[in-house]
Parts: structure tokens; C-alpha cells; sequence
């Protein structure tokens, strides 16, 4: 199923419909609940920046934390954690990472806003609402993260702290990585919308790209990052598998993503 990260190759057109979480429909597998060895807690975070609450998710592993701090991936859509976590959790408990927290900013959502995308499209894309985006990134980066700093054990280093996203979420994981690479050492990116990252400013980051052949715009936009990265001396890798708009596969691509950063 996964091929080669040469040169982008020619899309095929897919034969179905790609759209986020394809997985998800009446004939899938049926999905068991998994049983982590660590845990999960979801709270509302008030934000003066977003002049609201926002529901954050935390997965903390059993294990202790390391010297120095756990290591931190800081994911959007943190609604889903609960999808990610336990392959956190696995490769925890089989020993092939060092402990770490995950950290989930749920989406911003609102059911009267019917424009494509709505507010999390908004939060997520530079220069689709600045103001929005702006206030997204002021509490992640500004009232969040350091919330998180004074009351878990976590690392300060910056190699020891990654961003992940999938489709928008990948363009702001991107935009925010390349922006603050004091603070993040490196980005998982799957399924990017938007190929126009600027890698001026990225110092060390390391970037891991992942797009399905069978969803071309993403395809395109991913290998557009990953030529920009390269060109501006950024370590890039970009996996492509025959599948479209997976989370199945970001699943499995974050377990590979993992190794590579934290892996022991």
C-alpha cells in the first residue's frame, strides 16, 4: 500500500468519495473501545483570548515521566484524541517510545455557521479570518501550553515537543511549527491542504508529511511542501499510500511519526 516519496506522481482519480474519516461508514469494521494503560481527561479551558471556553483532551500515560519531563504532542481536532491515544498508549507499553502526553485542542464548532469549513476552517487557515486565527493561536501558544508547563511534568525542550494535524489541522500545525520552532522541534502534517508554507524561520524543525494518492488536491499540496521544505534545507519526509482522505492511515502514519521523534 505505501509507495515510494520520489517525485509526486500522477493522481488517480478516485473511485469514491475522500471525504475526512471515509472509514466511518455503515459497512466499516466495527471499532472496539481500546484499553489504555493510561489515561484521558477532557476539559473546558476558559480563554480570554477566544473569549470563550475550549474543550481541551489530555492523554497522560501510566508509565513515570522520564528525566527531564515527558515529551508533548500537541494534536487539533482534539476531539478525536480518543482515536490516537492508544497508539500512544501501544507504543508506550511495548516500549518502543518514551512516555509521553498528548494533548488534543478540541475545534472550534457551531452549528449556525453553515459556511464551508465554519469556524474551525477559520481557526485553521492563515488568512481565511485572521481575527480568528489570531485568537486560536494566542490560546494554544500564550495560555494553554504554559498552563500545561506549570502543572504536568513535561519537557522544555523543544525537541521534545511535536504539533500533529491532519487536512486543516496540517496547515496550522505547519504555519505554527515553522513560526516557533523554539518551541516545537518537529510537525506531523498529514493530508495538508495548503502548499504554501514558508520555512524561512523553521531553524531545526523536522517535518513528516503524509497524503493519499486518491486525494489529489492534498497529494499536490503535500509534495508542494515537502519541495519547499527541502529547498530551504528542512529536514522533510512525505509518505504517499493509495488511499484517500484516511484517518486509518493517519493512524498508522502517526505510530511511524512517533518512532521517529520519540522513539527509544
Amino acid at each position: 500500500m505505501r509507495c515510494a516519496c520520489g517525485p509526486i506522481p500522477t493522481p488517480i482519480p478516485p473511485k469514491a468519495s475522500c471525504s475526512p474519516g471515509a472509514d466511518r461508514g455503515p459497512r466499516r469494521p466495527k471499532r472496539r473501545p481500546a484499553v489504555l494503560q493510561g489515561r484521558i481527561e477532557t476539559l473546558a479551558v476558559a480563554s480570554p483570548a477566544l473569549k470563550s471556553e475550549r474543550k481541551v483532551s489530555i492523554y497522560r500515560p501510566k508509565a513515570p515521566p522520564p528525566p527531564g519531563g515527558y515529551g508533548v504532542v500537541v494534536m487539533t481536532d482534539g476531539g478525536d484524541l480518543e482515536q490516537y491515544a492508544p497508539v500512544v498508549d501501544a507504543l508506550i507499553a511495548e516500549g518502543r517510545i518514551r512516555p509521553l502526553v498528548m494533548v488534543g485542542v478540541w475545534a472550534a464548532y457551531d452549528p449556525a455557521v453553515t459556511a464551508p469549513g465554519g469556524l474551525r476552517w477559520r481557526e485553521y487557515g492563515k488568512g481565511a479570518d485572521e481575527a480568528a486565527y489570531a485568537a486560536h493561536a494566542a490560546f494554544v501558544l500564550d495560555e494553554l501550553l504554559p498552563r500545561l508547563q506549570r502543572g504536568e511534568r513535561l519537557s522544555d525542550k523543544a525537541g521534545d515537543w511535536m504539533l500533529f494535524g491532519f487536512s486543516n489541522g496540517a496547515d496550522w500545525s505547519l504555519a505554527i511549527a515553522t513560526s516557533h520552532p523554539d518551541r516545537f522541534g518537529s510537525v506531523a502534517a498529514f493530508s495538508p491542504a495548503d502548499g504554501a508554507v514558508d520555512f524561512s524561520k523553521a531553524g531545526e524543525l523536522r517535518v513528516f508529511l503524509e497524503a493519499g494518492r486518491y486525494e489529489t488536491p492534498f497529494l499536490i499540496a503535500a509534495g508542494k511542501v515537502r519541495d519547499a521544505a527541502l529547498a530551504a534545507g528542512t529536514p522533510c519526509t512525505l509518505d504517499t499510500y493509495y488511499v484517500g482522505h484516511s484517518s486509518g492511515v493517519w493512524r498508522m502514519q502517526l505510530a511511524k511519526t512517533l518512532v521517529a521523534v520519540f522513539g527509544r
